[in-house]
């Protein structure tokens, strides 16, 4: 990573400069903006402005290395219709709502705490990426994909409600507490769904060729 080089000042710099005046730069900004960052790499310097400053949306393009944070409040990271969302590393938000009208792909870990997720666009789960729910729900009304040897873990306590397509090549695993529910739209399974809790569905509605347990 360039930017932990003793030779490459301008992410301690910037970071500085965010942690010493982080009120006056508060003041400036007010309350219920919308953030957008563009490269946001590890989120380290926005991470500040979080703890700080209640954004109304937060929008990050390209997140890869350790992420995470948390809110109590009602911020919104909303990925527009145009934007996308590439997370390569780990991703943990805690305390806020995801809302994806564009593309999210997951190579990565994303691992949501308190975070509910809405997705009306499309979400790849990449060979070796992994999501989990956590305590949080999911809803799906546009196109979930897991790819080949990629993963996703229904906590105990959440829940991922179906009204879109949902495809798996990869691993599903709904853990005891957790819950699918097939709310209209469509599951295709060539992989591998572990159901030890509950479904709300007919099984015999998934398509496809994979094992469910």
């Amino acid at each position: 990573d360039i930017t932990r080089l003793p030779q490459y000042y301008p992410t301690r710099c910037e970071r500085t400069i965010l942690s010493t005046y982080i009120r006056e730069i508060a003041l400036l900004l007010g309350h219920n903006r919308v953030l957008v960052e563009f490269g946001a790499g590890s989120a380290t310097k926005t991470s500040v402005l979080l703890g700080h400053v209640l954004f109304s949306e937060y929008i990050a393009i390209d997140i890869s290395g350790e992420v995470g944070f948390e809110r109590e409040d009602d911020l919104v990271i909303h990925i527009k219709p145009e934007g996308s969302l590439t997370i390569t590393g780990f991703f943990e938000p805690v305390g806020c709502s995801i809302i994806n009208d564009g593309e999210i792909t997951v190579s990565g870990v994303f691992q949501r705490g308190i975070a509910n997720l809405t997705n009306n666009g499309g979400l790849t789960i990449q060979s070796g990426g992994k999501v989990g729910s956590g305590m949080s729900n999911t809803e799906n009304r546009g196109t979930f994909t897991i790819d080949s040897e990629g993963e996703l873990t229904i906590d105990r306590g959440s829940v991922f409600s179906n009204y879109g397509t949902l495809t798996s090549h990869g691993l599903i695993t709904v853990k005891d507490g957790g819950q699918l529910n097939d709310e209209g739209g469509s599951i295709a399974n060539e992989g591998v769904i572990d159901l030890y809790a509950f479904f709300n569905g007919n099984i015999e509605d998934i398509s496809g060729s994979g094992t469910v347990n």
